[in-house]
């Protein structure tokens, strides 16, 4: 009779009916409360709709319930991967590969989490034993691609990316990724595929949107500018259709973040004594973060991080739940030491270690409570450039950059929040201008290296030569030299994006 009713539910998590899928299992769990599956089952059903939380809970239940259960220690991997708990993830992973050393679910998963540790080595190694077990197994010659991709490894990540294609034709982020990787002509075989699957009805509209960026990347190779556009713009509406996201929560953020700073005296603050030496590079996605990594973490003292979600973790959550910045102390040790604790999972010895994630702005002057020590790197780009740029983008996680008015507000937002930490931290902050780091390099170098206590390297010039694995979208461009040509891009489209350029303040 369970075997039935499991079934069913199968069905209905297949079907993508999650809220449904907890509330039977919670039913069958009244009877068989002692089972392992659905206690699994029920954790997977929680991360789809985004409550880790009672994820974690219920697949620690089932592992308590089955200690040898590895589907619910990878799940339980996977969970805490998603959180930014890199440590616990490892475990729960290196658990479930000690009782199954080839459960490709695991191998995966681990491989995939050693490219957020920026080991996309050990990433190629763990993938290539899934690939070596299952020929077929798409979604690991999918990973594979991206991390050789991050190694700029092109011809390995094209090899494998045509791999998945092969294995699933509508598997369009493989797509997308080859769209990265090649220089079109209007001849291109895979670009006569993306016009043809771009009319396929029988392909989502979840996967057309890589298809629609994909072609757009060909359009452009091949200077039909008006198509080009036409389908970033096809794109975006499908993604703003899909997210049903309201600029208003991250306006509010940003008002509320302005309001709670605004009569904080941090010299009557006892702050932390964390003496960890951080470096936060910040300011708007696609305005030259991943280029101040690369030259900084070029460095012999410095260990580039990428893009982390700690804080966000830490601080944020807690913030929009109405968390005090006059709270106590121990409040703000406790939020410290997690930092440096997570942060503990990349292996190095350098000195300095480098955070990137440029929403980091948001937490500035908890930065100042918590890392009082920590040096601010915030670069700034010329608006209509950067947000240009963004539009333009397939973002995983971001989603105001899929309209023109979301993006011209947050843009603004932005300004007002970074002019309120300039004015309010003075000299706390280094601000470098885009344009003028692309001019004039050395000077520019040179006064970060000076603001973060370094002394020059010519390494740092020559970042280009960094073998540190890129994960962002700027990776074709910050493994050239100074790159000019993203000065300005923005002009052959002003009459297109005229609704978010002359939104922008």
């Amino acid at each position: 009779m369970i075997e039935n009713q499991i079934n069913i539910i199968l069905n209905d998590f297949k079907a993508g009916q999650y809220d449904l899928v907890i509330r039977k299992t919670k039913k069958l769990l009244e009877i068989y409360s002692k089972n392992s599956y659905l206690k699994n089952l029920i954790g997977s059903a929680y991360i789809q709709i985004g409550d880790v939380s009672n994820a974690i809970i219920n697949f620690e239940s089932s592992i308590n319930l089955s200690p040898k259960n590895i589907a619910a220690l990878n799940n339980l991997g996977n969970a805490h991967k998603k959180i930014g708990n890199y440590k616990l993830a490892e475990k729960y992973y290196l658990k479930a590969l000690k009782y199954s050393p080839t459960y490709t679910n695991a191998l995966v998963g681990y491989g995939n989490l050693k490219i957020d540790l920026q080991n996309s080595e050990g990433a190629v190694e763990m993938l290539s034993k899934v690939v070596d077990l299952n020929p077929n197994n798409h979604t690991a010659h999918f990973n594979l691609a991206t991390a050789y991709q991050t190694l700029n490894n092109t011809s390995k990540a094209l090899e494998h990316a045509n791999k998945v294609l092969s294995i699933k034709p509508d598997f369009t982020p493989a797509d997308k990724l080859i769209s990265t990787l090649v220089k079109y002509n209007d001849n291109d075989t895979h670009f006569l595929k993306m016009k043809l699957d771009i009319d396929n009805k029988k392909i989502s509209d979840f996967n057309k949107i890589y298809l629609h960026f994909g072609l757009a990347k060909a359009y452009s190779d091949t200077e039909n500018a008006k198509k080009y556009i036409e389908n970033i713009k096809s794109g975006n509406f499908l993604r703003k259709k899909r997210s049903k996201y309201e600029v208003k929560q991250d306006l509010n953020l940003m008002n509320k973040i302005q309001s709670s700073f605004k009569n904080i005296e941090y010299s009557k603050i006892t702050q932390c004594k964390n003496e960890k030496k951080i470096i936060f590079v910040v300011g708007m996605p696609r305005s030259g973060t991943s280029l101040i990594e690369q030259i900084l973490s070029s460095h012999s003292k410095v260990f580039g991080a990428g893009e982390l979600p700690f804080l966000n973790n830490i601080v944020g959550k807690p913030f929009k739940k109405n968390f005090s910045v006059n709270d106590s102390l121990s409040t703000f040790d406790e939020m410290g030491n997690s930092y440096i604790n997570q942060i503990s999972a990349y292996s190095n010895n350098k000195d300095y270690i480098l955070d990137k994630n440029p929403f980091n702005f948001l937490w500035i002057g908890f930065i100042k409570i918590l890392f009082p020590k920590a040096k601010i790197i915030h670069i700034k780009r010329n608006s209509k450039d950067t947000c240009y740029s963004c539009f333009k983008q397939l973002f995983e996680n971001i989603n105001f950059a899929d309209d023109q008015d979301d993006l011209a507000q947050f843009y603004n937002s932005y300004v007002q929040l970074m002019n309120f930490w300039n004015s309010s931290l003075k000299n706390f902050v280094c601000n470098v201008v885009y344009e003028e780091l692309i001019e004039n390099p050395r000077s520019n170098i040179q006064t970060m290296l000076n603001f973060c206590d370094l002394d020059f390297e010519e390494k740092c010039l020559n970042f280009n030569k960094n073998k540190s694995a890129v994960r962002t979208m700027s990776i074709s461009q910050v493994k050239l030299p100074f790159y000019k040509g993203s000065i300005n891009s923005y002009k052959k489209y002003e009459k297109d994006l005229s609704k978010l350029f002359n939104n922008l303040k």
